[in-house]
């Protein structure tokens, strides 16, 4: 089980290595040749072949990121250019200030020696009333539109790194606006299968329909479909400071609270019938279930890195309960840090095994010891880069989250999911309650945060809110 974690560290070295222009894709793709014809011809046994897996995970790594940094910066511009483009809609992020929409499969519609970068980002304020707002297109739309495109600032502080970097790493080779709000129009003729579109039109509906909750609507918005806008940006800001953000990130707690109501639910139901349980374990059924749910609720709320990473642990672990194996933490973190290079490791090495504790008064000392371990894993690894890139300091973040945590586990995030299913009834009686209810719910907590955010003599930001941004 010692490969998986070497295979990580193998993909992050060769990440890092691209990312400082070290390796170019063509030395990466080299590198990744020789080592899967290595391994495929049988010229090494052992340890050479172990050592061939990691040499083949680290190019393929540095491969995929120099690629994306050099598709990029190959086709900027030096001057600002105005390009009538079709593109298909990547993400599409919308604040009261304005919107940011990412295209990819970028190509232009002038002239043919007019050549633009595959992947765009717009930015515009929001669309006034009476024209058809871009900021309602959905991902996986092809649309058609008129933009003035031109090259990521380089302008700096002496000695702080580009602010094109991180364009540089999500592919971006330029940015840009509309020309005019009313000059994009859709073409579903050339948009092919779309399978991601119906999930993102009905989180969107849902969202629209959580808007009856109130004004705790924000809160319940951002934990139960991962809407980090939402939330008002004092109450974001609030939040931050507090050093209890991280609650309002869909993770792997809800999750695992969707997947366990979702196999109790299915193991009392299936349970029940005498002709399954005559003839296979139900347990079995009741897993699926509860799996097939908690994905599901995975794409409807976008689908992130922390939802992909929590999804992949429970996918394992469900896996391994399946197979009757031992459930190992570090090989299933690794297998999914793998595929999504999760950063939260020491969540898992923060925890320890214990025996079995049956005292009641063991339970809670045994549940608040695990919990104070984790939060104080989770302040000691943030900190230092909230400080770093935000300029903000939490110095009671430890302290309330020993109280934050357990509360939202169990009062916010069922609240939240009566919520999403208020949402997702037809509008009554029913429905309109159970808005209601969880709206008052999650406007207490909001005041109580916002109360707590006044009274504590909090460090002040030196740097942007974190609501400053679209």
């Amino acid at each position: 089980m010692r490969l998986l974690p070497s295979l990580v560290l193998a993909q992050i070295c060769g990440i890092v290595l691209a990312d400082a222009g070290v390796v170019s894709s063509k030395a990466a793709l080299a590198g990744a040749l020789l080592a899967l014809a290595a391994a495929s011809f049988g010229v090494l046994r052992g340890r050479r072949l172990w050592a061939a897996a990691v040499l083949l995970v680290a190019c393929s790594g540095a491969l995929s990121h120099a690629q994306r940094i050099e598709m990029a910066r190959g086709r900027r511009s030096a001057v600002a250019v105005e390009r009538t483009l079709a593109a298909t809609v990547d993400s599409l992020v919308v604040g009261a200030a304005g919107y940011r929409i990412d295209l990819r499969d970028v190509t232009a519609a002038g002239p043919e020696d007019a050549r633009v970068p595959q992947r765009v980002r717009l930015y515009g304020e929001p669309t006034p009333a009476g024209l058809l707002a871009i900021e309602r297109r959905l991902p996986g739309e092809r649309v058609w539109l008129a933009a003035r495109l031109r090259s990521p600032s380089q302008r700096r502080n002496p000695g702080s790194s580009s602010p094109d970097l991180a364009l540089d790493r999500a592919g971006i080779g330029a940015v840009g606006s509309l020309l005019h709000p009313a000059l994009q129009v859709r073409l579903p003729e050339r948009e092919g299968l779309r399978p991601g579109v119906w999930i993102a039109r009905r989180r969107a509906e849902l969202n629209q329909r959580l808007a009856a909750a109130g004004r705790g609507a924000g809160l319940l918005r951002a934990l139960a479909l991962g809407d980090r806008r939402a939330p008002s940006p004092e109450l974001n800001d609030a939040f931050a400071r507090l050093g209890i953000s991280h609650l309002l990130a869909v993770s792997g707690l809800h999750l695992a609270l969707v997947a366990s109501v979702a196999f109790g639910v299915a193991r009392l139901t299936f349970g029940r019938s005498a002709f399954l349980a005559a003839r296979c374990d139900t347990r079995g059924i009741a897993l699926f279930v509860a799996l097939a749910a908690a994905l599901g609720y995975a794409f409807l709320t976008g689908w992130g890195v922390p939802v992909r990473r929590a999804a992949i642990l429970l996918v394992g672990l469900a896996l391994a309960f399946a197979g009757g194996r031992r459930r190992a933490a570090w090989p299933l973190l690794s297998a999914a840090a793998l595929a999504v290079l999760a950063q939260d490791a020491a969540l898992i090495a923060a925890a320890r095994h214990a025996p079995a504790i049956t005292q009641p008064r063991g339970v809670i000392a045994g549940y608040g010891e695990s919990l104070l371990r984790a939060s104080a894993s989770v302040v000691a690894l943030t900190a230092p880069v909230a400080a770093l890139h935000f300029g903000r300091a939490a110095p009671f973040a430890l302290v309330l989250n020993l109280v934050a945590i357990p509360w939202t586990a169990c009062v916010l995030l069922p609240a939240a999911g009566f919520a999403l299913i208020g949402a997702a009834l037809e509008p009554g009686p029913w429905a309109g309650g159970l808005l209601r209810v969880t709206g008052v719910a999650a406007e207490w907590t909001g005041g109580a945060v916002t109360a707590l955010d006044h009274a504590l003599p909090i460090v002040p930001s030196v740097g942007p809110p974190s609501s400053a941004s679209v």
